[in-house]
């Protein structure tokens, strides 16, 4: 009886240890298979770097870089096989790793945009501020000329918000949104001067009073009764 319990207990450990190495060997086959040129690689552009992964059937646990005509690599990269998007440098040097929850809108052109900034050493003027999901962020400020910018996420810059009396600018973007917007009527908000949104806010003839992040706090009236709300500036 003791010996029948000592053989399943060996048995499972067996398959325990094998489970192992499978696991292994399948996060290091996924490793593998999203490396990008950790830095610049001296004789080699984007174009031979394709073309040698192609030759030697690497893609197959690899990507295939996508390039620029000057033979440098493209800003956003993606490994179709695993569904993943990135960002590198001209050099092919990896600057956001790669993820599946990029933005629609992230180019990668800000985070690249901030990496030449400190490759060149140049810091004239102010580096970009990036989002977390790797676009432009909403809210841009130059310390030298003290000018507050507000932008959307593909750097576009919202003219009407510029300026040192700038202090905010997320009722802007939405504003700008909706601006552009191909969606008829869509609502958009209304903002003070310095980029706030404005306490009392509009749209279908409906009116309500809104907090600091455009957020509905009170009841919503007639347009015509828009007097009787009392809605205090934050």
């Amino acid at each position: 009886m003791l010996e029948t319990q000592s053989g399943t207990g060996a048995r499972r450990m067996e398959t325990i240890v094998l489970l192992l190495i499978c696991f292994l060997v399948l996060f290091s086959i996924s490793s593998d298979a999203v490396q990008v040129p950790l830095g610049p690689v001296k004789g080699r552009n984007c174009t031979e770097h394709a073309a040698k992964l192609q030759a030697d059937g690497a893609t197959k646990l690899s990507y295939t870089p996508r390039c620029e005509p000057d033979g440098s690599y493209a800003p956003v990269q993606f490994n179709h096989k695993l569904g993943l998007k990135f960002c590198v440098s001209k050099e092919g040097i990896m600057l956001v790793s790669p993820q599946r929850s990029l933005d629609f809108y992230a180019d990668c052109n800000c985070p690249r945009r901030r990496f030449e900034k400190f490759q060149s050493g140049n810091f004239g003027g102010y580096i970009h501020r990036c989002d977390t999901d790797f676009t432009y962020a909403v809210k841009q400020y130059n310390p030298e000329t003290k000018i507050t910018s507000c932008m959307m996420k593909n750097d576009v810059i919202i003219k009407e918000y510029v300026g040192p009396h700038v202090t905010a600018c997320k009722c802007p973007r939405q504003w700008y949104e909706a601006k552009i917007s191909r969606l008829p009527n869509r609502y958009a908000p209304q903002c003070n001067a310095d980029g706030t949104f404005k306490a009392k806010q509009c749209d279908k003839g409906r009116c309500w009073c809104a907090n600091g992040e455009g957020e509905q706090i009170s009841k919503r009236v007639p347009e015509s009764d828009v007097e009787s709300l009392t809605c205090l500036e934050v």
